[in-house]
């Protein structure tokens, strides 16, 4: 009896005795290779569940002035990280549903705030023509 080449799977020929032995075994390679696979689509299917889980957005707003201007976003956020983009040392990070200092994250995206105080020199994410780059989690 020969065999394939690769997988080393039985072939029988026109003057083989008819024996369930070759068939058998060649139907369990079959077997034992589907079972593989199945186990192996089962752990990638439950990775692109995880990792369609967590979403990702970034982009580039203009600031308009006004005491909140709404960003939005393809999905609700967990974390925004918000940057001036002339000036790399004024940068704002939120976390959470607490209204933050420099913007609060809404259902739908965020609101970059107008808020600045000198004491405490935080920027503000919202000054009328100013140019700010995000990155948001989810």
């Amino acid at each position: 009896m020969q065999q394939t080449e690769k997988y080393k799977l039985n072939l029988i020929e026109p003057d083989d005795p008819f024996l369930p032995d070759g068939l058998n075994g060649s139907t369990q390679k079959i077997e034992d290779a589907l079972a593989g696979e199945e186990a192996t689509r089962a752990a990638l299917e439950a990775r692109v569940v995880t990792l369609e889980g967590r979403k990702m957005a970034w982009g580039i707003y203009t600031g308009d002035g006004q005491d909140a201007q709404f960003i939005p976003l393809p999905f609700t956020p967990k974390a925004v990280f918000i940057q001036e983009i002339a000036y790399a040392q004024k940068a704002s990070m939120v976390i959470g549903t607490e209204p933050g200092i420099q913007a609060q994250l809404t259902e739908g995206g965020f609101n970059a705030l107008l808020r600045y105080t000198s004491a405490t020199a935080i920027p503000a994410t919202n000054t009328i023509g100013t140019r700010y780059t995000y990155l948001a989690f989810c």
